[in-house]
């Protein structure tokens, strides 16, 4: 699948085809259809393996006993898919394009992204409350304004980094962002 979604960063969703899959895997045609339905399931799993499944995986296997626990293994999670996606500023803008194609073409998706944003938004919202609870923050700041800050920062850079195209500022920006703001949270 990795392969595939190399292809799909390299060409469009359109520009690939079944050809390019079956070379670039070493499957035959046969093989092919014994595992996918049609070059639209393919797409669609990899989406769901790239574009969902990732932060899916970040959001719902967390630890549970600090803000700044949760913060580091958000970050730290964040940097291997990075690491793994972001190898070069031609795959990060490819990645985006991507992810706009799949909506294009399978505007269902949308549904599931919108579930991705949820479960981000409660895991930040669970772990500002037990902060809250245990004394670790005391900001003033309401729980959703303090959520929406780390989420919309780290989306934010990420955009950024499609024009400064440097990765390593990518990922040392949200980092400081993010403990500068849990600082001024424990103030």
């Amino acid at each position: 699948m990795q392969t595939v979604f190399r292809l799909y960063l390299q060409k469009s969703y359109k520009a690939v085809t079944l050809k390019d899959i079956l070379s670039a895997t070493g499957l035959s045609n046969g093989a092919f259809y014994h595992h996918f339905d049609s070059k639209e399931q393919l797409f669609k799993e990899v989406v769901d393996h790239y574009l969902l499944g990732m932060t899916r995986h970040v959001f719902e296997n967390y630890p549970k006993d600090s803000l700044c626990g949760f913060i580091q293994h958000v970050l730290d999670s964040f940097d291997r898919i990075f690491d793994a996606l972001y190898k070069n500023a031609e795959t990060s803008v490819n990645f985006f394009s991507f992810m706009f194609e799949a909506l294009r073409y399978f505007p269902e998706l949308q549904e599931g992204i919108l579930k991705n944003q949820d479960l981000e938004t409660r895991a930040w919202l669970e772990m500002i409350g037990f902060a809250r609870k245990t004394g670790e923050i005391k900001s003033a700041m309401p729980d959703e304004s303090v959520a929406k800050f780390f989420i919309y920062a780290s989306d934010g850079n990420r955009m950024d980094y499609i024009v400064e195209k440097d990765f390593n500022l990518l990922k040392s920006r949200i980092r400081v962002l993010w403990n500068d703001f849990y600082k001024i949270l424990k103030a």
